[in-house]
């Protein structure tokens, strides 16, 4: 039986602690798929793991904590998938910004609109000379 995947609970029978490794492959450098089948029931099935280091430090971690988990060899090794990683956290933000600029736009014209209305209100009701009151 695999610790691995301990927590897995079986698709056939619905129990867990019974999956074992038959094989398992690299997908890619980073993620091993596994071939697995239930000791129960027979049932097979894949799950896949992370094999390598983290690419890309947790938003709540501290400097020190980023020194200590990345050491340069490993950014070195992992330096495209980081850069990869970089790139595409980098588009997310901008395109966040871009949305939030359209956002402020249509908050600004609608400001301009509820103000020309309620111009046209007062007008309306006590003529252009209470719009200072």
């Amino acid at each position: 039986m695999s610790l691995q995947f301990d927590f897995v609970q079986c698709s056939g029978c619905g129990l867990k602690e019974t999956l074992a490794i038959r094989s398992s492959r690299y997908v890619t450098k980073l993620y091993k798929e596994f071939y697995l089948q239930c000791k129960n029931c027979g049932t097979r099935s894949k799950g896949r793991q992370w094999v390598g280091h983290s690419i890309w430090p947790s938003r709540m971690s501290k400097e020190s904590d980023i020194r200590e988990e990345f050491k340069p060899w490993v950014v070195r090794e992992n330096h495209s998938d980081i850069k990869e990683e970089f790139l595409c956290r980098m588009e997310n933000a901008n395109a966040r910004v871009e949305a939030l600029e359209k956002q402020l736009i249509a908050a600004k014209q609608e400001i301009a609109h509820v103000q020309n209305t309620y111009d046209l209100l007062l007008d309306i009701g006590f003529g252009k000379e209470s719009k200072a009151s």
